[in-house]
């Protein structure tokens, strides 16, 4: 993280230790989900069988419908809570159903598998989201917000540019599946294990 900060030209020495994690964790977690992200609808019809570029489109569509149907009133439910603690768990579930979800990618054998996959993971995506704007909009440090968020999508930025540089590298020579289950791993590492290590700086 000191490293990074070398790089760019931004600053974080001001923002508080949630903060420094929340942006930590999201980094890694999604540069964890670029690693399969860019390879993955190649994966789709040149390995399951019947598959073609219109079941891909097909399937983005099935995974909005997901959110849709969903995000608006699990989005109530972390703002009805009397504390932080709803959406830190919401924050912690939801990423550890994306890293199973990634691990599944694994076992993808058909279409109707990828169309389910893709509609649970827009609730998944539901749960996740709004927990973990809540919980970076409540850290946040004041007349930093702007520059925060800047910082964050800076990070995650040049995580991906790393991870989709390599993704398909790791794909042609070690192959999807073991492509799928390092970016599981990354992102249980990052997204559960991280948060719940520094529990006490969320919900104290």
């Amino acid at each position: 993280m000191l490293f990074l900060h070398r790089l760019l030209p931004i600053n974080i020495n001001h923002s508080n230790k949630a903060i420094k994690i929340l942006i930590l964790s999201d980094t890694l977690f999604y540069s964890g989900m670029a690693l399969s992200e860019v390879v993955f609808g190649v994966f789709v019809v040149s390995s399951i069988k019947g598959a073609t570029v219109v079941d891909l489109g097909i399937g983005h569509a099935i995974f909005m419908v997901g959110v849709l149907l969903t995000e608006p009133f699990i989005s109530k439910i972390y703002d009805s809570a009397l504390d932080i603690t709803t959406s830190y768990y919401g924050f912690i579930l939801g990423n550890l159903f994306k890293s199973i979800f990634r691990f599944g990618f694994i076992f993808l054998n058909s279409v109707t598998l990828f169309y389910i996959f893709y509609f649970l993971l827009g609730i998944v995506h539901s749960i996740e989201y709004p927990s973990f704007i809540k919980l970076f909009t409540k850290h946040m440090d004041k007349g930093l917000e702007s520059s925060e968020w800047g910082i964050k999508d800076s990070f995650i930025s040049l995580g991906k540019v790393i991870t989709f540089f390599v993704s398909g590298i790791i794909a042609v020579k070690l192959g999807y599946g073991y492509l799928f289950a390092l970016s599981g791993l990354i992102m249980l590492v990052s997204g559960v294990f991280l948060p719940l290590v520094y529990r006490k700086d969320f919900i104290s």
